[in-house]
């Protein structure tokens, strides 16, 4: 998400009833001027901070590089990083930006389990507000729209703490 939409999120933030924001993403393309490497879920949390949330519990949950699944494993880590802490969730909001919440909530409630309650809020992207009058906004929709579909029908989440579900580790080496 762009500074945009992450300034809708503390605007959410700040007019809902909620316990603490929690980040989510993997490795960022490095940039000369930043000497450090960030994931997304960390520039995200500086982010936060720095534009209206400071003093609030914004935790970043970092995840490794993926080249697919990179929303399931934002949940996973989710899920993971709260049973570490000893957390036991009731509920959570997913923020997103545009057309990917709602698969951003299937994903969380199939991570959760399908009795865990997930709200999905998405930032509105002007571009996809009128999506058929661009070719970039029309892929973005029609993209989304066929892995909306691709997950309800062939998505199966693998075995908890598999090499498939967390598949930004590498897979385990065989002994020879």
């Amino acid at each position: 998400m762009g500074n945009d939409e992450l300034d809708q999120a503390v605007d959410v933030f700040r007019r809902g009833n909620y316990d603490r924001v929690i980040t989510t993403g993997g490795p960022m393309a490095r940039w000369r001027e930043i000497p450090e490497d960030l994931t997304y879920a960390e520039r995200a949390a500086r982010y936060l901070k720095k534009h209206g949330l400071e003093g609030t519990d914004v935790i970043a949950v970092s995840q490794p590089e993926s080249a697919q699944d990179r929303t399931f494993l934002s949940a996973v880590k989710v899920h993971d990083w709260a049973a570490r802490q000893g957390l036991v969730l009731e509920a959570l909001d997913v923020f997103s930006a545009g057309v990917h919440g709602q698969r951003s909530r299937m994903l969380y409630r199939i991570t959760f389990g399908s009795n865990f309650d997930v709200g999905v809020l998405s930032a509105p992207r002007e571009a996809e507000r009128y999506w058929w009058r661009t070719r970039t906004a029309a892929k973005r929709v029609l993209d989304e729209v066929i892995k909306v579909l691709w997950t309800m029908c062939c998505f199966y989440p693998p075995p908890p703490g598999s090499h498939e579900e967390l598949w930004g580790l590498p897979a385990p080496t065989a002994r020879q």
